[in-house]
């Protein structure tokens, strides 16, 4: 997988744009799906589908609007997993709950800020109007020394 997976992402994140939001929904879709799986494994039943879709509408909203549309957008998943919650009553249900609200927290809005990095970074580094590809670079840089062997 790395031989053909580290030199996509790189790839996907020189472009940006939409490759890179299409790289950080499949990250997201695929790290999620096996962070509740890990959970499933003792017994735990996470709302797997439904927090990988939450969490692909909020990276959705993150590209498209502003930080304070994200936060919005966060507080109305945590409204929709709430009311699932007090939907369903099985065993079990609270902490399936807060699972379905870490995995979004732990990866889905760590994910979100990445891109917002990437695409906002070019306007938050340059001074004037110039153009300055500082995300792209800054994120290759950290791509690069994430997988370096020490």
């Amino acid at each position: 997988m790395a031989l053909w997976g580290i030199p996509l992402i790189l790839v996907l994140s020189y472009l940006g744009s939409y490759y890179f939001l299409a790289l950080i929904l499949l990250i997201n879709g695929m790290s999620l799906w096996e962070f509740y799986t890990i959970y499933q494994k003792q017994n735990f039943r996470a709302y797997r589908s439904m927090g990988v879709l939450l969490s692909s509408i909020l990276i959705l909203i993150n590209f498209w609007y502003s930080v304070e549309a994200l936060f919005t957008v966060f507080l109305i998943i945590i409204l929709v997993i709430v009311f699932r919650h007090l939907k369903i009553s099985e065993p079990n249900s609270s902490l399936n709950t807060i699972l379905t609200f870490a995995g979004i927290l732990y990866i889905s809005l760590f994910l979100a800020i990445l891109l917002r990095v990437r695409t906002q970074m070019e306007s938050w580094m340059s001074w004037d109007s110039t153009p300055n590809p500082s995300g792209k670079y800054f994120l290759l840089v950290w791509i690069y020394l994430a997988n370096m062997r020490v």
